[in-house]
């Protein structure tokens, strides 16, 4: 086993997940903001339909459950 290998099969805690995912995100967001694709305010209103339908899907598969 090469070093490199060790160092890829370290556990990521919960918290280091979301920190990654989260500076990944912003990073991506100024990168098509920088480039004229989208305006945060676009990607605002886009964040908020996709949020609504997640928990759109939260309840009803919620609903689901309570019926089995």
């Amino acid at each position: 086993m090469t070093d490199n290998q060790g160092a890829q099969e370290r556990k990521m805690s919960w918290e280091e997940v979301a920190y990654s995912n989260m500076i990944q995100g912003e990073a991506f967001l100024r990168i098509l903001v920088e480039k004229g694709i989208m305006t945060k305010e676009e990607f605002v209103e886009k964040l908020r339909e996709v949020h609504k339908e997640y928990m759109q899907q939260q309840q009803s598969q919620t609903g689901d459950q309570r019926q089995d």
